[in-house]
């Protein structure tokens, strides 16, 4: 299933519209990422409840929603990458993650 790579916020969505893509983006996440955003962004579960009815440890379930989250990001925000618009990157540029707290 193809997902249009134009940006959301380029143009207006009908709420069909948003839900269609909405529901690609989800269907291109592997199972255990779509269970742990379901639980905790849709159901409002805390990862320690989302771990447990999930049968998943409780750092399993952390990196399956990152993860997942990231994947939705680049799928329906897609961004060019620094080398597309003109910009060097180096390799040795230090690079900085931050995991929230939970």
């Amino acid at each position: 299933m193809a997902v249009s790579t134009e940006r959301a916020a380029d143009r207006w969505l009908t709420a069909t519209e948003a839900a269609r893509y909405l529901a690609q983006a989800f269907s291109l996440l592997n199972s255990k990422q779509r269970k742990a955003i379901e639980l905790i962004s849709i159901e409002g579960m805390t990862f320690v409840e989302a771990a447990e009815k999930a049968g998943e440890s409780l750092p399993a379930t952390r990196h399956n929603y990152y993860r997942g989250m990231v994947k939705l990001r680049d799928i329906l925000l897609p961004q060019t990458k620094p080398e597309e618009q003109g910009i060097r990157v180096s390799a040795t540029a230090p690079i900085r993650l931050e995991v929230a707290n939970l």
